[in-house]
């Protein structure tokens, strides 16, 4: 009975080792192809940083020359003060636009308001009165190019009227009264 007592001790005791064993070869299998899967990730996750981080080194230069310009067309918002020779500087400026553009202006004026821009009280708006002739298309490329000019002009008003020319009667010109506001910054 003693031997047959130890004897089933003997095979409990192996079949506990064996489960035990067996458990911990499968939680460590487990474990391992766990790893495998977080190290896939982690490798997947390490290359889309690298792939960014390039990206980020690539587009610097080219985003800080951009802050740089925007930067230098804000301090320049600065610069103006309705003196006699400030206005001529924007009257020379909208007169080079518009002949690079082949609109004719006939006149061009500063009236002689100032309104704070609506909702931005840092800022001062001075109207531009022009009057000036030219085709659509040109009209067109006009106002592209003052969207994209130095000082920070927006249109205000515009008056179009079209008259057909009496040697071309499918053809228009452009009778144009043109309100612009130029903006400028008043605090710091």
């Amino acid at each position: 009975m003693k031997s047959e007592g130890n004897l089933l001790r003997l095979i409990v005791g192996i079949l506990i080792y064996l489960v035990v064993t067996g458990g911990a070869l499968v939680a460590g299998f487990n474990y391992l192809g766990r790893s495998r899967e977080y190290a896939a990730i982690v490798s997947e996750r390490e290359a889309e940083l690298v792939m960014t981080r390039r990206r980020v080194e690539e587009d610097l230069p080219r985003l800080k020359k951009e802050y740089d310009k925007y930067y230098e067309r804000a301090k320049s918002l600065r610069r103006f003060t309705p003196t006699r020779e400030e206005q001529e500087r924007v009257v020379v400026s909208i007169e080079q636009l518009a002949k690079s553009a082949g609109i004719q202006i006939h006149s061009c004026q500063m009236s002689g308001e100032l309104r704070t821009v609506e909702g931005k009280p840092a800022y001062q708006a001075y109207t531009w009165e022009i009057s000036c002739t030219g085709r659509y298309p040109q009209m067109d490329r006009f106002l592209t190019l003052l969207e994209r000019a130095d000082r920070l002009m927006k249109v205000a008003g515009l008056s179009v009227r079209a008259r057909s020319e009496a040697d071309d009667p499918g053809t228009y010109v452009l009778d144009i009264d043109l309100e612009l506001d130029l903006i400028v910054r008043t605090e710091g």
